[in-house]
């Protein structure tokens, strides 16, 4: 395993992220522009057919540049590093009791065949 000063840690984050296409570029375009000789929305018409033709028809039409959310090449904000300091999470920790359980006082009697 890698062992790195946090600076470096700090460093190398900042450097991925900046690499990361930035939610400011990663919105499809919502007008219609024209490929060839047809005019259409073409982030709408690569996910007409379903999830399974995406990848397939963004780099037919190459319309990755134009539709970075629908091809998948924008990561969802959670996959960035975050640079914002947070709290630690507050632990509510339960008490043990402070009174045992009182022990059974008779043992129960053992069941009898019955004839």
């Amino acid at each position: 395993s890698i062992t790195m000063a946090p600076s470096t840690l700090l460093t190398t984050a900042l450097f991925i992220a900046s690499m990361a296409t930035s939610s400011a570029q990663c919105a499809d375009r919502t007008d219609k522009w024209t490929i060839g000789k047809k005019t259409n929305n073409w982030c709408k018409w690569a996910v007409k057919l379903g999830q399974s033709e995406v990848a397939y028809r963004c780099t037919t039409k190459q319309i990755e540049d134009d539709c970075p959310v629908t091809c998948g090449l924008c990561k969802a904000p959670s996959a960035f590093p975050s640079l914002a300091t947070t709290e630690a999470p507050s632990i509510n920790i339960t008490p043990a009791p402070t009174v045992a359980t009182p022990a059974p006082t008779a043992a129960t009697p053992a069941p009898t065949a019955s004839t």
